[in-house]
Parts: C-alpha cells; structure tokens; sequence
C-alpha cells in the first residue's frame, strides 16, 4: 500500500477538494512550490491551513511527508492530512487511507484505512477507487471479493484510470468477479493501449495473437506489441522476439529476434533469456555459440523457468557449450521435472533407471516415467506399461499396465497393440475379450509383427473372436512365417540389432505341447539431445535392477490356462498344410 501512499501524493498535490477558503495563501504556496522554494510554500500553506482551507492543509501534509522546506515527519503529515479529509477533500482521504493500511506517521488500523479509503472513492477520486478494487482482489485488508474488486475497478476505470482499465480487462479475460467476455477485455485494453500505456498495448497484442475477442490477427499483435517494446516493455519486446523468430506478423529474422531478446534479457526477463539462448545454441541470427547458450540458459533456469532448465539439463547431458557432467543434468532436469515439464520428467526418469549421473533407483525411476506418461510423453507408455506388469520400482498392477498399453496401442505402437491383445486374449488387468484381442492382434499383424500375424491365425483357426476360417489361419501363418525368416536372415547378417529379450508372452497349444511364442523386453534409449524419445529397437547397457532379461519372467505374461480348442487333429494337419502351399 506504500506504492499508493507515494503515488497518491504526486497525483494530488492540487488535487480535487472543496474550494480554497484563503485563496491568496494556497496561489502562493503553489507558487513557491513551482519555483522550487519549499520553505516559503510551507509557511504559505500553513497559513491557508491554519485558518481552514482544506487543500493547503492537504499540501501542507505532502511537504511533510516528502521532507521539502521542512523535516521529513510523517506524524505530522498525518495531521494535516487528516484535517483535509475531515472537509471532503478526496485526495487527502485517500492518502491518509494508505497511511492507515501500512501504519505511516499513524497507528495501522485496517477499519480506518478502509473508511478513509471508501469516502474517498465516494468522492470519485480514481485512485482510490482502483486501490480498492486492488484490496478486494488481493484480500488486503478486508475479505477477498472478485465481484466487489471489479465493481471498483470499473468506477475506476470510467475515470478514465489507465491501471484500472488494464485490471479490468484482465478481470473480463480471466472471469474474475464477472462473466467471462474477451471482447469487453479487449475493449477496456485499447482504452489503456490508445493512452499510450506500454502494459495496456502489450496485452492488447497479446489478444490480437491469441485470437481473442477479436480475430486473430499477428499483424496487429506485432504493431502493438512494438509500441509497447518501444517503451521498454520487457515483455513486449521478448513477444516481439518470438514473432520475429517465428515468422509470425513479419518476415522471420533472427537477427531482429536477437535484438529485441537481447533487450528483454538484459532487464531479466527470464523467457528472453531462454529464447537468447536457444538462438546462441542453433546459430540463428548470430554465430553459433553453445557456451553463451550455456550462459543464458543458466541465467533463465536460476530464475526458475523450466524450458531454461530442461535445456540446461540437454547441454550438461551431452556436453555442449559445458563439460559433460551427469549430476548437473539430473540436477536441472529435475528442477524442470519438479515443476511439470514433462520431458525432464521423461530423461531423470531414464537417468534413475539406468544410473547415469545420480544413484540407480527404480521406484524414482517408475514415478517420473509414469509422471511424464500422464503428462502426454507418448514414447514412453509402453515403458510404463511394462514397469507396471512387472512391478519394477512400483506394485505390479496388471490393470494400469493394460491401460498405458491399450493408450500406446491407440497411437499405432507395434509392441502394445501386440501386448494389449495378450491382456485381452487372457483377461489380465481387462475383462477377457476375444474381439478385441482379435482386433489388436489384427493392428500389429498389419504392421508386420509376426508373432501377431501367428496369434491372429491361431484365433482364425480356432474361430475365437472372428468368424472361423482356415483360409485366413492358413494365410496369417504363412505370412508369420515369411515375416520371422526376413527378420532371422537380417539378424544373422547383422543389419538388425537384437531387442532385448523378456516382453508379453503368449501360450499357444501345437500338437498337445505348451510353446512360448516369444519374449520381448521395451527398452528405450538414454535420453537424446535435443528431443528424448524412448527406442524401442535399441538396447539399453544398462536397466533398472529388476529389468527383465531374456532368461526372466516376460512382462505381461499370462497365468497359463489352456485355450479353447474346437479343431480336430486332422482340421490342425489341414491348416498346416494350407500354411506350407503357401
């Protein structure tokens, strides 16, 4: 409340109030003011206010409390002060208000402070309104009240107050105290932006770029965010950087988007600094650079922006701009994780797994992968769903497993379409559903899975989820089969690498003898540099320390129950022989 308290006094030094009674003393004091003659003005104003005139003792108060021709003593102040706002003079009831909220030359007295507040407003005097508006919204001094903020806001900002306009277009963007309505925002924003206001022109463009209450439009987000930018509007002229970057409402060029982040940055806006950085990193717009990137990474991140600090981490992982150091990246992606950023979430959770850079711990390890997978990292679902059918670092929950594969599987992943198929074909962590087993298996068939092209023949064999057929049997196992030798004949030949064994197992009946499909383990790759994505083609040296291997127990193996089976030994003999002709 002191920002008002100041404020207040610059504002209305002549401010409103009733009609001078000792004319001649005011005019002079005033007079001596202008002239820079502190002493005679307070002797002037001392005059006027000794025989009732309400706006000398209101300068009289100021002179007081600023220490011009006298010495600085706020009790003072507050004495005269009071004394004008016992005659209605709004300025002085606002300032003596603001003395009363932070305790300034008086007592702190909320229940004052609010009265003086309050007959001040009444009095129309703008200020005050919008420093209740502000109370109201912040809870300062009395109960916070969104609708009783906007109703003063709005007093306040008929009045032609630039502030209030501004907080009451954040007040209609937001719904605060109102009904949400972006075009009343925006209409209150161009009142403060056509005042020349830098904040008011700043979220004007911000409404033009994001297409709100009016159609979007970045030319216009870029002509007002340059007149705010102009201004030295930090974050106007870090948005006005981005659009130069981007190629948004102007030419892209890099060099104008490393000038105006230059700017920004330079008054410690943080994104600025980020944005600085990564222009440093890819040597857009100004000679590549990966220690300066470093620099202003690290200048962002300590000011705890999670981009900055995820970078930070990539730099520290990989060694660039830095010597590579694998505590410092856990360190600063798990200050990014910490804060939501889902790829630092996805790399300390590989970091943890693997112990690279910090301790080996798979129960951290499963709780930032499963952070990461909810928060839409799509790579590693199927690394969840694995962890959760083996209970590695987590209990094994065959129905959270079931649920992150089925969620890969919808996004067209090979390996969970085939592991969600075995969930449903068994009925682990999901009702037991042939259909639908049928339908996945049919997905990764079509992708040339070949354990699934083999699984779809047994069930069109069988006739278990789709219609009975040993054309279609016969054909799904011969193209299994022509599958399983082109990827036999390039793994002997090396131009395959192996995947890691210990995935979904399947139990299929041949000639009265139980057989084991396959064993598959996802194993993603450490984290990359720029963009983290989970392999699941490559191997990984070194896994968390329950982690499946080829001799281990698959993840989502099912508890053995024997199949249905409603073909003869003679229908089984026919089917092959179908498969072989093939």
């Amino acid at each position: 409340m002191m920002r008002y308290f100041l404020t207040g006094f610059l504002i209305c030094l002549f401010g409103l109030g009733s009609a001078p009674v000792w004319a001649d003393a005011f005019s002079d004091g005033k007079r001596f003011v202008q002239k820079k003659q502190y002493a005679k003005a307070v002797e002037a104003f001392k005059k006027g206010a000794e025989k009732g005139d309400a706006r000398s003792a209101y300068a009289l108060g100021r002179m007081y409390a600023l220490g011009e021709g006298v010495d600085t003593n706020r009790s003072e102040s507050a004495v005269w002060l009071e004394q004008a706002a016992q005659k209605e003079h709004a300025g002085a009831q606002y300032l003596l208000g603001a003395m009363c909220f932070d305790g300034v030359g008086v007592s702190q007295d909320d229940e004052k402070a609010l009265f003086w507040m309050r007959e001040s407003a009444d009095n129309g005097f703008a200020e005050a309104q919008y420093a209740l508006g502000r109370m109201y919204a912040t809870g300062h001094g009395v109960l916070r009240d969104g609708a009783e903020s906007a109703a003063w806001y709005k007093k306040a900002a008929e009045n032609g107050h630039v502030e209030a306009q501004i907080a009451l277009g954040a007040a209609y963007a937001a719904g605060r105290g109102v009904g949400k309505n972006d075009e009343e925002s925006v209409a209150w924003y161009q009142k403060a932006a056509a005042a020349g206001d830098a904040q008011g022109q700043r979220y004007l463009g911000a409404m033009y770029a994001a297409g709100r209450g009016v159609e979007k439009d970045f030319q216009a987000a870029f002509d007002w965010y340059k007149k705010a930018a102009l201004q030295g509007d930090a974050i106007a002229q870090r948005n006005l950087g981005i659009l130069y970057a981007t190629g948004r409402g102007v030419d892209k060029n890099f060099e104008e988007a490393e000038y105006w982040y230059h700017k920004a940055a330079l008054q410690e806006d943080a994104r600025a600094q980020y944005g600085l950085g990564a222009l440093y990193a890819r040597g857009a717009g100004v000679e590549k650079d990966e220690a300066r990137a470093v620099s202003w990474y690290r200048k962002a991140a300590r000011q705890n922006l999670p981009d900055a600090q995820y970078a930070l981490g990539l730099m520290f992982a990989s060694g660039r701009g830095v010597r590579k150091n694998g505590q410092q990246a856990a360190y600063w992606y798990e200050k990014a994780a910490e804060q939501g950023y889902a790829r630092a979430q996805y790399n300390l959770g590989l970091m943890y797994d693997m112990g690279q850079g910090i301790e080996q711990d798979a129960e951290k390890a499963s709780m930032w992968l499963v952070k990461a997978a909810e928060n839409k990292v799509k790579e590693v679902e199927p690394y969840v769903a694995f962890r959760y059918a083996q209970g590695i670092g987590m209990k094994a929950d065959d129905a959270k497993a079931a649920h992150w594969y089925e969620k890969a599987a919808e996004r067209g992943d090979v390996k969970s379409q085939y592991n969600i198929a075995v969930m449903y074909l068994w009925g682990r962590g999901v009702t037991r559903d042939d259909e639908k087993a049928a339908y996945w298996y049919k997905k990764a068939a079509d992708q040339g899975d070949f354990r699934s092209q083999h699984s779809l023949g047994a069930l069109y064999e069988e006739g278990r989820g789709v219609q009975q057929s040993y054309d279609i049997a016969a054909m799904w196992y011969a193209r299994a089969a022509a599958t399983e030798n082109a990827r036999a004949q390039r793994e002997l030949y090396g131009k395959e690498r192996p995947v890691p064994a210990g995935d979904v197992t399947e139990d299929s009946e041949e000639d009265g003898g139980k057989k084991v499909i396959e064993k598959r383990v996802f194993t993603p790759a450490a984290p990359q540099d720029s963009k983290p994505a989970a392999d699941a083609a490559g191997a990984v040296k070194k896994t968390g320390s329950k982690t499946a291997t080829s001799g281990s127990k698959a993840a989502s193996s099912p508890k053995k129950s024997k199949p249905r089976t409603t073909k003869s030994a003679q229908q089984k003999k026919q089917a092959r022989s179908r498969s072989k002709k093939r």
